[in-house]
This record gives C-alpha cells, sequence and structure tokens, in this order.
C-alpha cells in the first residue's frame, strides 16, 4: 500500500513537473518496480507509458495509470481488511474453545477429587465397619469358647 501511495504521488509530482506529453525516467522505472509486485495489473500501467525517444502517439495518460493505481490501493485495503476479520474471527473462535476446553478440564479435575475423598472416606468406613466385624466375631467365638 505504501509503494502504491508512493507511486501516485510521483505521478501527480509528474503531471506537475514535466509537462502533460512525457512520463519521466523515474516514473517509469517506479511502474516498472511496481509490476513486479503487483503483477499483471500493473502490465496495463507500463502500456500506457512509452519507450524513451518514441514520439507520443496518445494524451497524458498518468491520470489513468492514476486511477488504477487508487483503484490498486482500494483492493489491497480491502483485502486487508477482510484477512484481518477472518484473522480475528478466528482468533476469538480458537479462544472460546480453548476457554471451554481448560473449564472442562477444570470440573472433571474437581470431579475426580471430589470422587477420590468419597472413594478415601468410604473406605476408611468400610475398614471401620470389617474392624467391628472382626471385634464382634472374636468376641462371639470367645463367648461360644467359655460357654462349651
Amino acid at each position: 500500500i505504501e509503494a502504491v501511495d508512493a507511486a501516485i504521488e510521483r505521478l501527480q509530482q509528474s503531471r506537475r513537473d514535466v509537462g502533460l506529453n512525457q512520463v519521466s525516467k523515474a516514473d517509469r522505472s517506479e511502474l516498472v518496480r511496481l509490476s513486479k509486485k503487483i503483477g499483471s495489473r500493473a502490465m496495463s500501467l507500463l502500456e500506457a507509458v512509452q519507450e524513451p525517444g518514441k514520439p507520443a502517439a496518445y494524451k497524458y495518460q498518468s491520470n489513468d495509470i492514476i486511477q488504477i493505481l487508487q483503484d490498486l490501493k482500494k483492493s489491497f485495503k480491502e483485502n486487508k481488511q477482510a484477512a484481518d476479520e477472518s484473522e480475528f474471527d478466528a482468533r476469538t473462535s480458537s479462544e472460546k474453545r480453548v476457554l471451554g476446553l481448560a473449564n472442562e478440564k477444570k470440573f472433571k479435575e474437581q470431579s475426580k477429587i471430589e470422587k477420590l475423598e468419597l472413594s478415601a472416606e468410604k473406605g476408611e468406613q468400610k475398614a471401620a465397619l470389617e474392624k467391628d466385624h472382626t471385634e464382634e466375631t472374636a468376641a462371639k467365638e470367645a463367648d461360644e469358647a467359655f460357654r462349651t
């Protein structure tokens, strides 16, 4: 976008400085450099500019070139905006998913801890009941042995 802005500025300056029937060599080299960056749309820019030494068979067309560059700039900005919005939506979606998974993990870990505590408590109760049962059985056997 900055390169397109620079080219637009140079062409507008060229219109003021050079005269209506010529495009400066610096502007042609700028267009060649830009054509490598922006591809086929820029080729129409180069076709509008004749080689030095050839007579101008057209009226000054930098206005068309400036318009093409401005359209390219607008297109670049729209594409960038669309890409930014797409990236923002993807990031938001990802963050929501990560948060949901983190909450799910937290709740499962909490549930596991509660189940382990309940299991330990029930294990203690079972051990106490088994101890009581063993003591009662031993007492019962001692009573029966005493009676006989």
